[in-house]
Parts: structure tokens; C-alpha cells; sequence
């Protein structure tokens, strides 16, 4: 869903908060890869079975607890259904989870429930010494919206750059003309 703010709105929520600049992102989806790179794909999203709805008064919260996953992961593109663009993402196995989950058991969620929202990310580094890599440049490549197991392993489905950078905002365009 998505609703038209008010510019005031937006100039605000941009200067405090993450704030995603589309055409910037559908600039960058067409351009290559920076020069030198190494590229990693992450999925970053809320995982509901790691998050609690209701506050825990014992430890002072007045609200329910969130935990967000980042998994790196495998991406390849499927089918594409009704114009849109699909990618798979296969989790790497043994991820650690950031921040580490309350229990300290690093372990992957049973589903991916709630990473829907989130996004897909294509990460780009240059080699530094310590092996670790220099942040270059970040690209959304997808947002995820479902889940399935293949192979015995999950996994998770995405809208493509296509879906995102072309096929969005043409819809939203369409159902807001009169506006």
C-alpha cells in the first residue's frame, strides 16, 4: 500500500529517518557494477517469530520487542509472473545474526515470516588488508514477499529491479493520476 504525503512530511521523514530516494536507486540499477568491486547480497527484515507483540513490564519496556535479520545470501532470478520480475534468495547456511539474539543461540528462523517489507540488498566492496572489505556502494535489488522451501531449504522470493524501478511506479502513477 502506499499513501501520498504531504512534502512537509517527507522533507521531515527524510532528514530523520531512513529514506529510500527511488529514482536515485533506478539510476544505479542500470549502471555496472563500480570498478574493482566484490559484490555480496544481504536481505535485511523483521523475522516475527524472533519479536514479541506484548511489552514485558518485568524489564521496564512499554513496548513489545523487534528483532530484524540480516542473512546473506545466494540471489538468482525465476520466472517472472503477470510483467514482474522474480529473484530467489537462498540463505547461506550458519549466519550470524545482527544484533545476536537475546538468548545468544545463533540459529535460522523456522520461516522467514515478516522479512516481507524488508529488502534485498546488493553490496559492493573493495579488498583492504584486513580482509574485511571497504563499503563502495549499496543497491536494492529486491523486496521480498514470500517464501517456499526448494530443495529442502527455503527460499525467498522477491520482486526484481524491474518490478521496483519500472513496473511500481507506473502502477502508482496510474491509480493516482487523478489526484
Amino acid at each position: 500500500a502506499f499513501i501520498k504525503l504531504p512534502d512537509q512530511t517527507a522533507a521531515t521523514l527524510k532528514a530523520h529517518c531512513s529514506f529510500l530516494n527511488l529514482l536515485r536507486e533506478a539510476e544505479l540499477s542500470k549502471s555496472s557494477a563500480p570498478e574493482g568491486t566484490e559484490q555480496r547480497d544481504f536481505i535485511f527484515g523483521v523475522v516475527s517469530q524472533w519479536g514479541t507483540d506484548e511489552p514485558d513490564p518485568s524489564k521496564g519496556l512499554d513496548m513489545g520487542l523487534i528483532s530484524f535479520q540480516m542473512n546473506e545470501g545466494n540471489v538468482n532470478e525465476i520466472a517472472a509472473r503477470d510483467g514482474y520480475d522474480r529473484l530467489g534468495f537462498a540463505p547461506l547456511p550458519n549466519q550470524e545474526f545482527v544484533p545476536p539474539l537475546p538468548n545468544q543461540k545463533v540459529f535460522p528462523p523456522e520461516s522467514y515470516g515478516g522479512t516481507s517489507g524488508g529488502g534485498l540488498w546488493r553490496r559492493y566492496t573493495e579488498p583492504t588488508a584486513d580482509g574485511k572489505g571497504g563499503f563502495v556502494q549499496s543497491r536494492l535489488l529486491g523486496v521480498p514477499y514470500w517464501e517456499k522451501e526448494v530443495n529442502g531449504s527455503l527460499t525467498i522470493i522477491c520482486h526484481g529491479p524491474n518490478s521496483i524501478y519500472r513496473q511500481l511506479p507506473h502502477q502508482i502513477r496510474r491509480r493516482w493520476k487523478d489526484d
